[in-house]
Order: C-alpha cells, then sequence, then structure tokens
C-alpha cells in the first residue's frame, strides 16, 4: 500500500468517527431533553404496558409509580348508567369511569308510550312501551343507535314489564296481562343486526302473573302468581335456538309468605344456587325480600324465608333490589331508606341484619308510587344507583360510594327532568 493509500484510509476514517462523535452527541442531547421535559403527565401513554412507548417511560424514569397518570378515556372500558324516563318517552346516556362518578353523555326521545323496561344483550339495548319493542346497537362511546322497531301482536297489549333475555342473547320473553284476562308469555327473536322476529305466545291460566329471570343455566324460567298465595310455574325452555317453551308444571305455591315480585324483581345469587325476590304484597309478611333455595334445576323446588326491609302501606317496599358483583352483599329500595344486607355464601341466606341504610334521592317523598325506584350497581362494586320520581316535583339520580365492607354512604345526586311515573336502571360495561 502507497503512502498515499495510507494517508487516504486514515482520513476516511477521521471522518467517520467524528460522524459517530456527532451522532453520540446528538442522541445524548435528544436523551438530555427527554429527561428534562418528560413531566409524569406526559407518560399517560407510556405507563401503559400495552403501550409501544411504555420502554421509554422506564428508560427516562426507571422507579416512577405511573399511578394515577394513565388517562382513563384512553385505558379503562366505558361504562354507561341508561335510564329510561316512562312518562316523557325518553332515554338517557350516562357514562362513567372507574371511580362510577356519572356525567351525562344525552338523550334519546324513544317515540314509545311509557318505555319502562331495558334489557342488554352484549350488542344491543332493547326496550318496550305499550305494545311496542325498540333495539339500539350500543356504540363505542356509550352512544346508541336506533336500529328496529316491532309491534306486538298479542292483545290485550298490557305489557307489564317483566321481560329477560336468555344468557344466549337471541331472544328474550315478555308478559302480557290484565286483571281479568289470563296472562300471555310471549317470546321475541334478536338477530346480530337488532331486528326483532319469530313472534311466539304461551298463553297461562292465570292473570296477573309474572316471569322471573332465566336461570343462567338457559334452561328454564318460573313465573308467580301476584294474587293468590304466589303459585310458582316452571317453564323449561325447549329449544334454545328458537326460544320456544315445553310444558309448563306446578310447584305449589312459597307456602309462608304472600310473594308479590312487583314487575318481575327477582335475582339469582352469583352461583345460582339462590333466588331473592323483593316482595311488596299487602298481604301477609309484607315489606320483605324472601329468599329462596334452587335446589333442582329439573323442577325447580324452591325452599323460602324472608328478611324484612320495611312495612309500608301497600305495594311500596321493597321497590328493587340489586346484588353486588362480589356477591357477598344485597341491596333493597325500602319505603324511605335503602339497605345493604350481608349474603352467606355458602347457605344463600341474607343475614337479617341492616348493614347500613341511606336514604333514597328524594327520601319520603320518593313513596308516591310503587314503580317509581329502580337500583343499578358498577360493575366495580364501588358504587349503587338510585333514581326516584318525587312527589314534590324534584326528581334525582343518586350515586351512593360503596366501600370494602359493602356499607353504602350518602349519595351525589344529580336532579334529573321532571317526570310523573316510573324510571328505570341499566349499567352497560365495556368498550
Amino acid at each position: 500500500m502507497t503512502h498515499s493509500q495510507k494517508a487516504f484510509n486514515i482520513n476516511v476514517s477521521r471522518i467517520l468517527s467524528a460522524y459517530r462523535n456527532v451522532f453520540r452527541c446528538f442522541c445524548s442531547f435528544a436523551l438530555l431533553y427527554l429527561l428534562l421535559n418528560c413531566k409524569p403527565a406526559d407518560l399517560n401513554a407510556a405507563c401503559d404496558p400495552s403501550s409501544k412507548n411504555f420502554f421509554l417511560s422506564k428508560l427516562i424514569s426507571p422507579n416512577q409509580s405511573c399511578t394515577g397518570q394513565i388517562d382513563p378515556s384512553k385505558s379503562q372500558p366505558l361504562h354507561s348508567l341508561y335510564l329510561s324516563d316512562v312518562s316523557n318517552g325518553l332515554l338517557y346516556t350516562f357514562n362513567t369511569r372507574n371511580d362510577g362518578v356519572l356525567s351525562l353523555k344525552g338523550s334519546i326521545a324513544t317515540s314509545l308510550t311509557n318505555p319502562f323496561t331495558i334489557l342488554w344483550n352484549g350488542r344491543h339495548l332493547v326496550i318496550n312501551g305499550a305494545n311496542q319493542f325498540q333495539s339500539y346497537l350500543r356504540n363505542s362511546d356509550g352512544s346508541l343507535s336506533l336500529k328496529n322497531t316491532y309491534v306486538a301482536s298479542v292483545t290485550p297489549v298490557l305489557i307489564q314489564g317483566t321481560t329477560a333475555f336468555h344468557p344466549s342473547g337471541k331472544f328474550f320473553y315478555y308478559t302480557v296481562n290484565t286483571a281479568t284476562s289470563i296472562t300471555s308469555f310471549s317470546k321475541l327473536q334478536l338477530d346480530s343486526e337488532g331486528t326483532f322476529s319469530g313472534e311466539a305466545n304461551t298463553v297461562t291460566g292465570q292473570n296477573w302473573s309474572v316471569m322471573g329471570p332465566i336461570h343462567p343455566t338457559g334452561n328454564y324460567f318460573m313465573t308467580f302468581h301476584k294474587l293468590s298465595a304466589a303459585t310458582r310455574m316452571f317453564y323449561p325452555i325447549a329449544d334454545v335456538n328458537t326460544g320456544a317453551v315445553g310444558t309448563p308444571t306446578s310447584n305449589a305455591t312459597v307456602t309462608d309468605t304472600t310473594l308479590y315480585p312487583e314487575n318481575g324483581h327477582c335475582i339469582y345469587s352469583s352461583n345460582a344456587n339462590f333466588l331473592y325476590c323483593a316482595n311488596n304484597s299487602n298481604l301477609g309478611n309484607n315489606g320483605s325480600i324472601v329468599q329462596m333455595s334452587v335446589t333442582s334445576t329439573s323442577n325447580a323446588v324452591l325452599a323460602p324465608s324472608s328478611v324484612l326491609v320495611q312495612s309500608p302501606t301497600a305495594y311500596l317496599s321493597p321497590k328493587s333490589i340489586v346484588l353486588h358483583p362480589s356477591g357477598q352483599y344485597i341491596y333493597a329500595y325500602g319505603e324511605t331508606n335503602i339497605y345493604a344486607y350481608a349474603v352467606d355464601q355458602v347457605t344463600g341466606v341474607i343475614n337479617a341484619t341492616v348493614l347500613s341504610s341511606v336514604p333514597t334521592p328524594g327520601g319520603a317523598s320518593c313513596t308516591s308510587n310503587s314503580n317509581v325506584t329502580r337500583l343499578a350497581i358498577h360493575p366495580l362494586g364501588n358504587m349503587l344507583y338510585a333514581v326516584c320520581v318525587s312527589t314534590n316535583g324534584s326528581n334525582h339520580l343518586g350515586s351512593y360510594p360503596i366501600n370494602s365492607s359493602g356499607q353504602l354512604s350518602l349519595p351525589t345526586l344529580i336532579t334529573i327532568p321532571n317526570t310523573t311515573n316510573s324510571m328505570n336502571l341499566l349499567f352497560v360495561s365495556g368498550n
């Protein structure tokens, strides 16, 4: 190699080394800039382990806690509370995050008469009023888009609000009855696009019957007769694809109390071995939660007992019950108070000692109508929601914090538009 070639290689090496030094300096200055300017508030996205920038947050500040740094709107599932205003035909949407605090998203004029019932099948919201049903697609922001309206063919047309989706979400049942006519249990299909079809009716021999929830197995549902010693009927679901019911059988009566589960307010325990019903009859042991053991899925043999909630005038208490997501607590809407009880997970028995008691959203003014209140609970179990139609013209939606022991605290109240009739609540989670 000549002297000139050696000199040329040395110069090239020096130039490359200089470029490397410049690049290192640039990287050092860039990292220093990030260190000086990247505050904890800037790490929202990087604090999320699923984010591609997660490693950057650890490089900049390996000991930095991400608690409270992640933007809830980007990292938490969306929770929505839907409220139906029966008198005005409105459907309200409230959104919330994991803290349970509500914010009004908007409202829809449903055009339905008395839209009381709200159902959810994992994709669509279904409401009914008089003889009409509407399905709404729930969008990713919690808002609703109308998909289909259906007019039921059953007469006499008086849908009582006792409705329930099958666990598959493919169909649901509802009751139609009057004080002088027999009851019809009807079924409607709902496809993946929210379209109703396949109406079918099963007629029973009793008036004023209500249906309880469908058993979580999807194999049967029960009905209760509200006026004659709470006669129970067992309806097997013969076809889980179409919802066709088999021949009903009688399960005698609830012998220790007259059961009046207003509008079907019964709920299963988290393990589906126990059934609880809100009993607001003005006969016998009124104002109670009737608790029953489901000892056989073949004939739904029940062994009932009662837990006293409040003894009001006829049909006023309890208006609604809801189970905590943990299954450890049950909440009942009494005449003027909301009560919390502990539940034995093994025996299913509700402890009769009141765990906590707080005023309803409207206090004593909520007692004007037996149908004016409903309860809902946040899926994280940290907030209970109750609504009240008040006699003083000031209606409220209350948010009640729940502590780790299942006890309720005083609510934050939201004033809602005046209405003269019922309201109903439904909580839905997921983006």
